[in-house]
């Protein structure tokens, strides 16, 4: 049997704290909590069913080249929501008053600056980009805002910031 799971990864703690782990599952129903940290669950239908969820802090990497660069091939890609507003609004419960107002997610756009595109290949829907957005320059990758709806902006592929990554999982019987 195949089911999602979630794992909200590794954050930068304050100079007194170290890096914590948060982790939440995706199941169908209500949310499930591990520990005091307050984990929220993610319905499997808000990203490609059987995939992987994590929130991860974005390791320093000036120079990336697409956002898909940070967990590319069988470790994982940046997530694909198949309803990016309704993955906004889950980040906006599960951050409500975080510093993290914006997320990497699997979408850049093409070598001739015109097409937008998931990591599958699928193109990014017109209705999912924010007010003003894409507004180009330097901006070749996606990043989905938390506090605006509708949520994409492009964004310079070097931005530190959380990111979301999806894997495939198989979970044994």
């Amino acid at each position: 049997r195949e089911e999602a799971r979630g794992r909200a990864g590794e954050r930068a703690g304050g100079p007194d704290e170290g890096p914590g782990e948060r982790r939440q599952e995706q199941h169908e129903g209500a949310a499930h909590h591990h520990g005091g940290e307050g984990g929220a669950a993610v319905r499997p239908a808000l990203l490609r069913r059987r995939r992987r969820v994590l929130l991860r802090q974005q390791p320093e990497a000036p120079h990336v080249g697409r956002g898909a660069d940070l967990l590319p091939g069988p470790r994982g890609d940046l997530a694909e929501p198949d309803r990016v507003n309704m993955l906004r609004a889950v980040l906006l419960q599960k951050y409500p008053a975080d510093e993290n107002q914006f997320f990497w997610v699997g979408a850049s756009v093409n070598g001739t600056g015109k097409a937008w595109k998931w990591v599958s290949g699928r193109n990014v829907s017109r209705g999912d980009w924010g007010t003003d957005q894409p507004d180009g320059g330097n901006e070749n990758c996606v990043v989905l805002s938390r506090d605006e709806f509708p949520a994409l902006h492009d964004s310079p592929c070097y931005t530190q910031t959380m990111f979301i990554c999806e894997k495939a999982v198989v979970i044994p019987n």
